[in-house]
């Protein structure tokens, strides 16, 4: 552990500071930075949950000839489903024909 001196409202004050401040900010730093990750694989995990419903749905209502493509780059949350020559979102309503 080290001892400095430091000067404060003109009076002479020793503070402290060793590994044990360090490892714990260290630890408090880490822990912030769990809560925040767990919170986006959380945000991920949802917004994973919102596209297998919408495919389901959309492949469950869909003609027998549709096909599941992909995720939209339009909106980034609608399944685009292929139907003959047509790509279609399920959320935004994005056409493309093939």
């Amino acid at each position: 552990m080290r001892v400095r001196p430091l000067r404060l409202n003109g009076g002479e004050h020793m503070e402290m500071r060793g590994r044990r401040s360090a490892r714990r900010d260290e630890r408090q730093r880490q822990l912030r930075q769990i809560a925040r990750l767990q919170r986006q694989l959380n945000e991920q995990r949802r917004k994973i949950d919102e596209l297998e419903r919408i495919r389901d749905t959309v492949l469950r209502t869909s003609s027998g000839s549709a096909t599941y493509e992909g995720t939209c780059a339009e909106c980034g949350i609608g399944v685009i489903v292929r139907e003959h020559d047509t790509l279609r979102c399920s959320s935004c309503g994005f056409r493309c024909h093939l």
